[in-house]
């Protein structure tokens, strides 16, 4: 088996968290030894605009020796996911994992809040994004949809900070990250202010329940 490329696009709006949730997979990724490449085109972020988060994974088969960095290297020669090659989704807001769609590889597994927060650059002919994701889920577009109810994701944890942290954990309970709850947790213990750290552990293992 060759070493595998995950493409991992995370999009929602600025102030939502998608750059923590990048830099925590990456981190969890380079952590196991596994090559990374991340990057943001962010562009109006401070003001709520538009955010898209690349993070590219080449994992090594476990039954051989670890990838090489220049062998990664060449595989991951950009940090940016190209149109039609991310293999993970996950949308912080429903309009912005719509506007997505062009990067959306074949069967790609899509993960997605339901509450619109509409950013100043939406296209104002975009609506019923819901109804539009779940028309494309079972097509060649989507393998795989998990809808979260940003609101219930607030009543349970009391707040709407580590939302980012709780559609990471429906990845988790979905089995499609190329590492382990375990290894997350590890990197969220170290990433997170102390103080907001089992909030984030609560959020994790919340998402992961949505999709179990």
């Amino acid at each position: 088996m060759q070493n595998h490329i995950t493409n991992i696009l995370i999009t929602g709006v600025g102030g939502q968290g998608t750059v923590l949730a990048s830099k925590l997979l990456a981190q969890t990724a380079a952590a196991g030894g596994m090559f990374v490449r991340q990057a943001e085109t962010i562009g109006m972020a401070q003001r709520g605009g538009s955010v898209l988060s690349h993070v590219r994974i080449c994992a090594h088969d476990p039954e051989r020796q670890p990838a090489s960095a220049d062998t990664a290297a060449a595989r991951l020669e950009s940090p940016l996911i190209g149109a039609g090659s991310a293999d993970i989704v996950v949308g912080f807001e429903p309009n912005e994992t719509l506007r997505a769609l062009p990067f959306f590889g074949p069967a790609a597994t899509v993960v997605s809040a339901t509450t619109e927060e509409i950013p100043p650059s939406a296209s104002a002919d975009v609506c019923d994004p819901l109804n539009a994701l779940e028309s494309l889920a079972g097509s060649a577009k989507i393998r795989q949809l998990v809808l979260v109810d940003n609101l219930a994701v607030y009543d349970r944890l009391g707040s709407a900070k580590p939302l980012n942290v709780a559609l990471l954990g429906v990845l988790v309970g979905l089995g499609v990250l190329p590492f382990s709850e375990k290894d997350l947790i590890d990197v969220i213990k170290t990433m997170v202010k102390p103080r907001f750290v089992e909030m984030n552990l609560q959020a994790l293992s919340y998402g992961a329940s949505l999709a179990r």
